[in-house]
């Protein structure tokens, strides 16, 4: 604490420490719905009309 501030000083940055944290938590809340809605997509596997390629190279992939 340099001895020029305040205690109003000190008080000030406190609440701006705790607004920027509550900023940070929003963020990554939202970056981890958006994961989970990431990840839910890869989790349906192919679809009905995925080529036999497609098929070939999972089946490739999951067995080896």
């Amino acid at each position: 604490m340099l001895p020029s501030q305040s205690l109003d000083d000190l008080e000030g940055s406190d609440k701006n420490v705790k607004k920027e944290a509550d900023q940070l938590l929003k963020a990554m809340q939202s970056l981890n719905s958006l994961r989970d809605a990431l990840i839910k997509g890869l989790e349906s596997g192919l679809r009905n009309d995925a080529p036999d390629a497609a098929i070939a190279m999972r089946q490739k992939v999951d067995y080896n």
